[in-house]
């Protein structure tokens, strides 16, 4: 009996052992480490990556000087202007931008975002605008920074240098069209005569002589009239028409002057209203002139004084 137990035994410890070393023996599968999927990659766009489009900054002090400097893209280049005791304009390559940018961002970027109203009649500002449609700007009245002054100073050098060959700007009017060179020359003397300014706000523009050229002129008829010339503001608030026809003869001056007084165009603008006019003659020319203020008193006696005739006065 004792026999039997110790083979029960002896075979359950086999048993045992076997299952043991099964287990020891099965390979362990490998663990993972739970993993994320990456994320993805940000990037701050930092000044050296943006692109500067359009850079203004003005300083006016009390004694009424006043400077600017202007910078934008135009048409794929930069179009820079200096406006100061001598205004200069000109047009470079595009990365004069991202030039005239970091001077302003080394010399004033600290005073971005501020912005301090007193009373006072000096007043700064600063703005560029970039392409990420990120932008610094900053403006005061009353009272300038000695920062923003001491900055503005740096970056006027810059711009003085930059535009250091670019020849003074002479203002002149727009000429639009082939006008009557005698009627041309009568209106640029008569405009820079008068002091008129600025001088490149004033389009003048011939009329073609089609089936609009009376409503343009302010005329009924076309009788004995050979070529048209207006003047007008390019954008201005102020009420400013001027108009020399050309006649055939000088035998037609008197119908067409009389012609012009008949049809004075008092409200042709949309907000404002003209309140002097003026008919005059001078040879085969003859001026109609119809503003008002300053405007009107210094063209009109501009044309007095250059040998035109009045031949019409009227007042609205």
């Amino acid at each position: 009996m004792k026999k039997i137990l110790a083979l029960i035994l002896a075979a359950l410890l086999l048993v045992a052992c076997t299952a043991c070393g099964s287990e020891q023996a099965k390979p362990t599968e490998p663990t993972t480490e739970p993993t994320t999927e990456p994320t993805k990659e940000t990037t701050t766009v930092s000044s050296a990556d943006r692109t500067a489009t359009y850079i203004q900054l003005s300083i006016s002090q009390e004694d009424g000087s006043y400077c600017s400097l202007t910078a934008y893209e135009n048409e794929g280049v930069a179009y820079v202007e200096y406006a100061g005791e001598e205004k200069k304009v000109a047009d470079f390559e595009l990365s004069v931008l991202k030039d005239i940018a970091a001077q302003v961002e080394e010399n004033l970027m600290a005073l971005n975002d501020q912005h301090i109203y007193e009373d006072g009649l000096a007043s700064a500002s600063m703005y560029v605008a970039y392409s990420d449609e990120s932008c610094l700007a900053a403006d005061f009245s009353g009272t300038i920074p000695q920062a923003f002054l001491d900055g503005y100073a740096a970056v006027e050098a810059y711009f003085r240098q930059l535009m250091a060959d670019v020849p003074v700007y002479v203002p002149r009017p727009v000429v639009e069209g082939e006008p009557n060179a005698d009627a041309l020359k009568a209106m640029e003397d008569l405009l820079t005569l008068s002091g008129a300014d600025p001088l490149d706000m004033f389009v003048i523009a011939e009329v073609p002589m089609d089936d609009g050229f009376t409503a343009m002129m302010g005329l009924s008829k076309t009788d004995g009239i050979v070529s048209g010339l207006s003047c007008s503001y390019m954008m201005s608030a102020v009420a400013f028409s001027c108009m020399i026809a050309t006649a055939e003869s000088e035998a037609a001056v008197a119908a067409i002057a009389e012609d012009f007084a008949a049809n004075i165009q008092w409200n042709r603008w949309v907000c404002v209203s003209a309140t002097n006019a003026v008919v005059a003659t001078k040879g085969n020319q003859v001026l109609c002139l119809a503003s008002t203020g300053d405007l009107f008193t210094n063209l009109a006696n501009t044309a007095m004084a250059t040998d035109w005739t009045v031949v019409d006065s009227l007042t609205n």
